[in-house]
């Protein structure tokens, strides 16, 4: 089993893509705890969008919330007594993901924010 101060070391030489292939393995295993918050949490992270089809640009994660900026520059905060844990887990595995993240969000999530940020 890797420690967290292992797995933070680790972290920090990956680039995104692997960072968000190790963040969904850890989900896949119900570990995602010992995913660092410093990895994940903190500053604005950019949303890879593949497709270039996502009105979302960038994204930042915390323990039990998730805060989306859009490409209007309006940003949204997301938690677990907004819209509930299960949501949040999958939000956060597509926001590292790059992709599908704003087809979840009208499909399931909607308007269960928490908070419009300025």
């Amino acid at each position: 089993m890797i420690a967290k101060p292992e797995l933070s070391a680790l972290v920090c030489v990956l680039d995104l893509p692997m960072k968000a292939l190790l963040y969904s393995l850890l989900l896949a295993l119900g570990t995602a705890a010992l995913l660092p918050t410093q990895v994940v949490a903190g500053t604005m992270q950019p949303y890879l969008d593949p497709d270039g089809n996502s009105g979302i640009a960038a994204y930042e994660l915390g323990d039990d919330w998730i805060i989306i900026k859009f490409k209007s520059g309006s940003r949204f905060l997301y938690n677990t007594q907004s819209c509930g844990a299960e949501n949040i887990a999958q939000m956060k595995k597509l926001a590292v993901l790059g992709n599908g993240l704003q087809s979840y969000i009208n499909l399931k999530v909607k308007k269960r924010y928490a908070a419009k940020l300025k």
